[in-house]
């Protein structure tokens, strides 16, 4: 928070489905870029979508956030995978994931308890 994080979760059911309860909770509207999201070798972009088995921390911040300090503060490097939105008039709030040219990918499920 000291490095002006607004949101926080684990992704261990999977980085579409907790970033849609970061979203619904906040009222808000996540777009991801599907080809910036770290992958092992191997794992196809749906894989990263719909995996928690990394055990990684999505991260919701303002735009400037200084990476550097906060990796060096923190002990985390952080990866821009995405933004934040208004929820857009007709829309509720969610997740949607976005290929370079801008068109929509489907949304893997993820682990839902």
């Amino acid at each position: 928070a000291a490095h002006g994080a607004r949101a926080l979760v684990d992704v261990s059911d999977g980085l579409a489905a907790d970033l849609g309860h970061v979203a619904a909770a906040s009222g808000v509207h996540c777009v991801l870029d599907v080809d910036a999201l770290p992958r092992v070798p191997g794992a196809t972009p749906a894989d990263a979508l719909a995996s928690g088995e990394e055990y990684e921390l999505a991260c919701a911040a303002p735009d400037g956030l200084d990476t550097a300090a906060f990796a060096r503060d923190v002990g985390l490097a952080l990866t821009q995978i995405g933004r934040v939105e208004a929820v857009p008039a007709e829309g509720t709030p969610g997740v949607e994931v976005r290929d370079a040219h801008g068109a929509r990918v489907d949304l893997p499920s993820g682990h839902d308890h």
